[in-house]
């Protein structure tokens, strides 16, 4: 039995196909970005900014993960669901810290439109977030959805950013919110 990515890189996929390392090796649809973070560098197609107005702080790759501390990283590519008429999701396995403003998800930047889980002002309490012009928050209490503690243990997180604007919110494969 064929489980582990490289089992699964050593057989012939096709162009719609996409070898995964989640769980140890997966196959799936081709998503439009798919990064496994391989290597010791952000991959291409990627930047980090570590500038003073985010503290000066480190995106490192090591061990299959992204660690950023104190700093940005993002894909050079923009993905805006309204000029397109797609959906986007983003789906990532994350350990927020007790630490405030730690933010994963889609932005222009922050400056304007974004859709993100974050823990805004606060050290133990995960938000979903978005701002189509408006900032709204979305405090959740993990108990509500059978969760374990968000902030310090990890969750596989996921958003998705309909071509309606709407967003959707999961954790751990259970609806959050809208």
């Amino acid at each position: 039995v064929d489980d582990l990515a490289a089992e699964f890189s050593a057989g012939t996929t096709g162009p719609d196909t996409y070898v995964s390392l989640t769980d140890d090796g997966e196959v799936t649809l081709q998503p439009t970005l798919g990064e496994e973070f391989e290597g010791t560098g952000l991959p291409g197609g990627w930047e980090a900014f570590n500038g003073s107005v985010w503290g000066g702080g480190t995106a490192t790759v090591t061990g299959g993960q992204l660690t950023v501390n104190g700093a940005r990283a993002n894909t050079t590519a923009t993905y805006d669901p309204d000029a397109a008429g797609t959906t986007y999701s983003l789906e990532f396995v994350a350990t927020f810290g007790a630490e405030i403003n730690q933010h994963v998800g889609f932005s222009d930047n922050f400056n304007s439109r974004w859709a993100i889980f974050s823990t805004k002002a606060t050290t133990d309490t995960l938000h979903a977030r978005v701002n189509p012009g408006s900032n709204d928050s979305f405090a959740i209490n993990p108990a509500s959805y059978g969760l374990t503690a968000l902030v310090g243990s990890p969750h596989r997180y996921r958003i998705d950013w309909n071509a309606d604007g709407t967003v959707d919110f999961y954790i751990d494969g259970e609806f959050i919110t809208t």
